[in-house]
Protein backbone atom coordinates (compact mmCIF):
# COMPACT_ATOMS: atom_id res chain seq x y z
CA UNK A 1 0.00 0.00 0.00
CA UNK A 2 2.67 2.95 0.86
CA UNK A 3 4.34 1.60 -2.28
CA UNK A 4 1.44 2.13 -4.25
CA UNK A 5 0.88 5.40 -2.35
CA UNK A 6 4.14 6.38 -3.13
CA UNK A 7 4.19 5.44 -6.99
CA UNK A 8 1.07 7.82 -7.14
CA UNK A 9 2.74 10.93 -5.24
CA UNK A 10 6.01 10.46 -7.16
CA UNK A 11 3.14 10.32 -10.48
CA UNK A 12 1.09 13.08 -9.62
CA UNK A 13 4.72 15.51 -8.99
CA UNK A 14 5.96 14.63 -12.27
CA UNK A 15 2.77 15.34 -14.15
CA UNK A 16 2.67 19.19 -11.94
CA UNK A 17 6.44 19.18 -13.15
CA UNK A 18 6.11 18.51 -16.52
CA UNK A 19 2.47 20.79 -16.52
CA UNK A 20 5.01 24.13 -14.88
CA UNK A 21 7.84 23.40 -17.06
CA UNK A 22 4.84 23.59 -20.00
CA UNK A 23 3.69 26.74 -18.87
CA UNK A 24 6.60 28.94 -17.79
CA UNK A 25 8.17 27.84 -21.17
CA UNK A 26 5.58 28.96 -22.49
CA UNK A 27 5.35 32.13 -21.05
CA UNK A 28 8.83 33.07 -21.04
CA UNK A 29 8.34 32.29 -25.22
CA UNK A 30 6.00 35.06 -25.42
CA UNK A 31 7.04 37.77 -22.39
CA UNK A 32 10.71 36.81 -21.83
CA UNK A 33 12.74 39.20 -24.16
CA UNK A 34 11.09 42.38 -22.57
CA UNK A 35 10.17 41.41 -19.05
CA UNK A 36 12.42 44.13 -17.83
CA UNK A 37 10.93 47.26 -19.80
CA UNK A 38 7.29 45.92 -20.38
CA UNK A 39 5.98 49.03 -18.86
CA UNK A 40 7.95 50.78 -21.92
CA UNK A 41 6.48 47.98 -24.40
CA UNK A 42 3.34 49.13 -23.85
CA UNK A 43 3.40 53.01 -23.15
CA UNK A 44 4.71 52.74 -26.48
CA UNK A 45 1.89 50.89 -28.58
CA UNK A 46 -0.73 53.05 -26.30
CA UNK A 47 1.11 56.68 -27.70
CA UNK A 48 0.64 54.68 -31.20
CA UNK A 49 -3.08 55.37 -30.59
CA UNK A 50 -4.40 59.56 -31.72
CA UNK A 51 -5.83 60.42 -27.96
CA UNK A 52 -5.54 64.33 -28.99
CA UNK A 53 -8.90 64.87 -30.29
CA UNK A 54 -10.41 62.59 -27.16
CA UNK A 55 -7.90 64.72 -24.99
CA UNK A 56 -9.63 68.24 -26.38
CA UNK A 57 -13.00 67.37 -26.33
CA UNK A 58 -12.39 67.15 -22.39
CA UNK A 59 -10.71 70.00 -22.25
CA UNK A 60 -13.68 71.44 -23.78
CA UNK A 61 -15.53 70.11 -21.24
CA UNK A 62 -13.42 71.01 -18.47
CA UNK A 63 -12.72 74.46 -19.55
CA UNK A 64 -16.74 74.80 -19.40
CA UNK A 65 -17.18 73.34 -15.92
CA UNK A 66 -14.19 75.66 -14.50
CA UNK A 67 -16.09 79.06 -16.15
CA UNK A 68 -19.48 77.59 -14.79
CA UNK A 69 -18.38 76.96 -11.51
CA UNK A 70 -16.34 80.60 -11.07
CA UNK A 71 -19.06 82.10 -12.12
CA UNK A 72 -21.54 80.30 -9.76
CA UNK A 73 -19.50 80.78 -7.09
CA UNK A 74 -18.63 84.80 -7.38
CA UNK A 75 -22.59 85.57 -7.82
CA UNK A 76 -23.25 83.21 -4.90
CA UNK A 77 -20.48 84.60 -2.68
CA UNK A 78 -20.11 88.28 -3.70
CA UNK A 79 -23.99 88.98 -5.17
CA UNK A 80 -26.22 86.76 -3.44
CA UNK A 81 -24.16 86.09 -0.38
CA UNK A 82 -25.62 82.66 0.42
CA UNK A 83 -22.23 80.69 0.03
CA UNK A 84 -18.62 81.32 0.88
CA UNK A 85 -17.25 84.52 2.50
CA UNK A 86 -18.44 87.86 0.86
CA UNK A 87 -15.13 89.69 2.69
CA UNK A 88 -12.55 87.57 0.80
CA UNK A 89 -11.09 88.93 -1.94
CA UNK A 90 -11.85 88.14 -5.12
CA UNK A 91 -8.44 87.85 -6.29
CA UNK A 92 -8.84 84.74 -4.48
CA UNK A 93 -11.16 83.54 -7.05
CA UNK A 94 -9.51 84.40 -9.97
CA UNK A 95 -6.31 82.99 -8.69
CA UNK A 96 -7.97 79.21 -8.35
CA UNK A 97 -9.38 79.81 -11.65
CA UNK A 98 -5.98 80.50 -13.44
CA UNK A 99 -4.89 77.27 -11.38
CA UNK A 100 -7.68 75.24 -13.00
CA UNK A 101 -7.38 76.72 -16.60
CA UNK A 102 -3.35 76.04 -16.34
CA UNK A 103 -3.91 72.18 -14.94
CA UNK A 104 -6.22 71.92 -17.75
CA UNK A 105 -4.56 73.57 -20.72
CA UNK A 106 -1.12 72.01 -19.46
CA UNK A 107 -1.98 69.06 -18.12
CA UNK A 108 -0.95 66.22 -20.04
CA UNK A 109 2.12 68.00 -21.39
CA UNK A 110 3.08 67.80 -17.09
CA UNK A 111 2.02 64.36 -17.65
CA UNK A 112 4.55 63.79 -20.61
CA UNK A 113 7.29 65.18 -18.84
CA UNK A 114 7.07 63.48 -15.61
CA UNK A 115 6.73 59.91 -17.22
CA UNK A 116 10.00 61.17 -18.63
CA UNK A 117 11.62 62.16 -15.82
CA UNK A 118 10.49 59.05 -14.31
CA UNK A 119 12.56 56.95 -16.41
CA UNK A 120 15.33 59.26 -16.48
CA UNK A 121 15.43 58.53 -12.27
CA UNK A 122 14.37 54.85 -13.28
CA UNK A 123 18.10 54.66 -15.28
CA UNK A 124 19.75 56.60 -12.78
CA UNK A 125 18.76 53.72 -10.06
CA UNK A 126 19.45 50.78 -12.22
CA UNK A 127 22.63 52.12 -13.00
CA UNK A 128 23.48 52.51 -9.18
CA UNK A 129 21.38 49.24 -8.64
CA UNK A 130 24.39 47.52 -10.76
CA UNK A 131 27.13 49.26 -9.60
CA UNK A 132 26.70 47.50 -6.55
CA UNK A 133 26.20 44.07 -7.72
CA UNK A 134 22.57 43.56 -8.80
CA UNK A 135 23.01 42.81 -12.14
CA UNK A 136 20.17 43.18 -14.81
CA UNK A 137 19.79 39.18 -15.85
CA UNK A 138 17.55 37.63 -18.39
CA UNK A 139 14.62 36.35 -17.17
CA UNK A 140 14.08 33.94 -19.76
CA UNK A 141 17.87 32.01 -18.90
CA UNK A 142 16.86 32.13 -15.61
CA UNK A 143 13.79 30.44 -15.93
CA UNK A 144 15.64 27.80 -17.95
CA UNK A 145 18.24 27.38 -15.73
CA UNK A 146 16.30 26.77 -12.65
CA UNK A 147 14.04 24.28 -14.55
CA UNK A 148 17.08 22.57 -15.23
CA UNK A 149 18.21 22.13 -11.81
CA UNK A 150 14.35 21.54 -10.56
CA UNK A 151 14.32 18.78 -12.87
CA UNK A 152 17.45 17.50 -11.00
CA UNK A 153 16.77 18.90 -7.70
CA UNK A 154 15.59 15.19 -5.48
CA UNK A 155 14.58 17.01 -2.46
CA UNK A 156 11.29 19.02 -1.63
CA UNK A 157 9.74 18.45 -5.27
CA UNK A 158 6.49 19.66 -4.40
CA UNK A 159 7.42 22.56 -2.47
CA UNK A 160 9.03 23.53 -5.47
CA UNK A 161 6.50 22.92 -7.71
CA UNK A 162 4.13 25.29 -5.56
CA UNK A 163 6.78 27.64 -5.74
CA UNK A 164 7.42 27.82 -8.79
CA UNK A 165 3.60 28.17 -9.61
CA UNK A 166 3.32 30.85 -7.13
CA UNK A 167 6.41 32.96 -9.09
CA UNK A 168 4.70 32.12 -12.85
CA UNK A 169 1.74 33.25 -11.06
CA UNK A 170 2.92 36.29 -10.32
CA UNK A 171 4.99 37.15 -13.46
CA UNK A 172 1.59 37.00 -14.90
CA UNK A 173 -0.08 39.55 -12.67
CA UNK A 174 2.92 42.11 -13.11
CA UNK A 175 2.99 41.65 -17.07
CA UNK A 176 -1.16 42.66 -16.70
CA UNK A 177 -0.26 44.99 -13.74
CA UNK A 178 1.80 46.86 -16.05
CA UNK A 179 -0.64 47.14 -18.67
CA UNK A 180 -3.08 48.26 -16.71
CA UNK A 181 -0.60 51.17 -14.98
CA UNK A 182 -0.01 52.32 -18.77
CA UNK A 183 -3.75 52.71 -19.20
CA UNK A 184 -4.28 54.68 -15.73
CA UNK A 185 -1.72 57.41 -17.04
CA UNK A 186 -2.94 57.79 -20.60
CA UNK A 187 -6.45 58.07 -18.56
CA UNK A 188 -5.07 60.28 -15.89
CA UNK A 189 -4.20 63.03 -19.29
CA UNK A 190 -8.07 62.42 -20.32
CA UNK A 191 -9.73 63.42 -17.37
CA UNK A 192 -7.00 65.90 -16.02
CA UNK A 193 -9.66 68.61 -17.15
CA UNK A 194 -12.24 67.59 -15.41
CA UNK A 195 -10.80 66.81 -11.96
CA UNK A 196 -9.17 70.35 -12.79
CA UNK A 197 -12.47 72.14 -11.64
CA UNK A 198 -12.14 71.39 -8.46
CA UNK A 199 -9.26 73.38 -8.07
CA UNK A 200 -12.20 76.13 -7.46
CA UNK A 201 -13.20 74.55 -4.15
CA UNK A 202 -11.69 75.28 -0.82
CA UNK A 203 -11.06 72.18 0.49
CA UNK A 204 -9.75 70.57 -2.93
CA UNK A 205 -10.26 67.09 -1.56
CA UNK A 206 -10.71 65.55 -5.05
CA UNK A 207 -8.29 67.08 -6.70
CA UNK A 208 -5.49 66.60 -4.16
CA UNK A 209 -6.47 62.48 -4.31
CA UNK A 210 -6.49 62.78 -8.19
CA UNK A 211 -3.07 64.13 -8.29
CA UNK A 212 -1.87 61.92 -4.87
CA UNK A 213 -2.82 59.02 -7.61
CA UNK A 214 -0.75 60.64 -10.35
CA UNK A 215 2.62 61.01 -8.77
CA UNK A 216 2.25 57.02 -7.21
CA UNK A 217 1.14 55.82 -10.32
CA UNK A 218 3.98 57.64 -12.39
CA UNK A 219 6.93 57.34 -9.75
CA UNK A 220 6.04 53.85 -8.31
CA UNK A 221 7.63 52.38 -11.40
CA UNK A 222 10.97 52.99 -10.34
CA UNK A 223 10.31 50.65 -6.72
CA UNK A 224 9.17 48.71 -8.63
CA UNK A 225 11.87 48.08 -11.51
CA UNK A 226 14.32 48.03 -8.60
CA UNK A 227 12.32 45.06 -6.85
CA UNK A 228 12.55 43.35 -10.14
CA UNK A 229 16.16 43.42 -10.34
CA UNK A 230 16.34 42.32 -7.31
CA UNK A 231 14.17 39.68 -7.69
CA UNK A 232 16.05 38.39 -10.76
CA UNK A 233 19.58 38.43 -9.05
CA UNK A 234 18.01 36.73 -6.34
CA UNK A 235 15.93 34.10 -8.48
CA UNK A 236 19.55 33.52 -10.61
CA UNK A 237 21.11 32.83 -8.02
CA UNK A 238 18.44 30.46 -6.57
CA UNK A 239 19.65 27.61 -9.41
CA UNK A 240 23.20 27.84 -8.39
CA UNK A 241 22.82 27.41 -4.67
CA UNK A 242 22.21 24.41 -2.39
CA UNK A 243 19.55 26.12 -0.59
CA UNK A 244 17.16 26.29 -3.59
CA UNK A 245 14.02 26.47 -1.74
CA UNK A 246 14.80 29.30 0.76
CA UNK A 247 16.58 31.59 -2.33
CA UNK A 248 13.32 30.67 -4.50
CA UNK A 249 11.25 32.00 -1.20
CA UNK A 250 13.42 34.87 -1.03
CA UNK A 251 12.84 35.96 -4.85
CA UNK A 252 9.21 35.33 -4.60
CA UNK A 253 9.19 37.69 -1.56
CA UNK A 254 10.41 40.74 -3.96
CA UNK A 255 8.13 39.28 -6.82
CA UNK A 256 5.11 40.26 -4.73
CA UNK A 257 6.52 43.33 -3.53
CA UNK A 258 7.00 44.46 -7.00
CA UNK A 259 3.13 44.12 -7.74
CA UNK A 260 1.98 45.48 -4.03
CA UNK A 261 4.65 48.87 -4.75
CA UNK A 262 1.72 51.10 -6.15
CA UNK A 263 -0.55 50.32 -2.99
CA UNK A 264 2.30 50.22 -0.42
CA UNK A 265 3.40 53.57 -1.89
CA UNK A 266 -0.04 55.01 -1.31
CA UNK A 267 -0.41 55.01 1.99
CA UNK A 268 2.99 57.08 2.67
CA UNK A 269 1.42 59.81 0.19
CA UNK A 270 -1.84 60.19 2.32
CA UNK A 271 0.64 60.60 5.39
CA UNK A 272 3.49 62.50 4.44
CA UNK A 273 5.18 65.00 2.14
CA UNK A 274 4.49 63.00 -1.36
CA UNK A 275 1.49 65.02 -1.81
CA UNK A 276 2.89 67.93 -1.42
CA UNK A 277 5.72 67.73 -3.30
CA UNK A 278 3.64 66.35 -5.58
CA UNK A 279 1.54 69.34 -5.92
CA UNK A 280 4.22 71.62 -5.88
CA UNK A 281 5.52 69.89 -8.98
CA UNK A 282 2.33 70.09 -10.91
CA UNK A 283 2.20 73.82 -9.62
CA UNK A 284 5.77 75.03 -11.05
CA UNK A 285 5.40 72.32 -14.39
CA UNK A 286 1.90 74.38 -14.84
CA UNK A 287 3.99 77.86 -14.28
CA UNK A 288 7.02 76.59 -16.81
CA UNK A 289 5.18 74.96 -19.14
CA UNK A 290 4.15 77.79 -21.40
CA UNK A 291 7.60 79.08 -21.21
CA UNK A 292 9.67 75.84 -22.11
CA UNK A 293 7.22 75.28 -25.29
CA UNK A 294 8.45 78.66 -26.74
CA UNK A 295 11.59 77.43 -26.19
CA UNK A 296 11.12 73.87 -27.86
CA UNK A 297 12.64 74.20 -31.31
CA UNK A 298 10.31 73.73 -34.61
CA UNK A 299 10.14 70.90 -36.62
Amino acid sequence: MNILGGAINSWAISLLNDALVEGMQGFITVFGGFLENIFESIWAINNTLNFVPIIEYFVGVGITFVIFNAVKVGIDTYMLETDGDPDADPLELITRTCEAVAAIYCGSFVIEKMIELAGIVCDEAVAAAEAVGIKNVSTQSTVEKLIVSYNTHTTGGFVMVVLLVAILVSLVIFVFSAAKRAAEIKMFEVLIPIMAADLLTASREKWNAFKNDLVVTVFGYILQVLAFLIFEHIFASASLEANMILSTIAALGWLLFVIAAPKWLEKFSYNSGIGTAGKNGLRTAATMAPMIALRMPVA
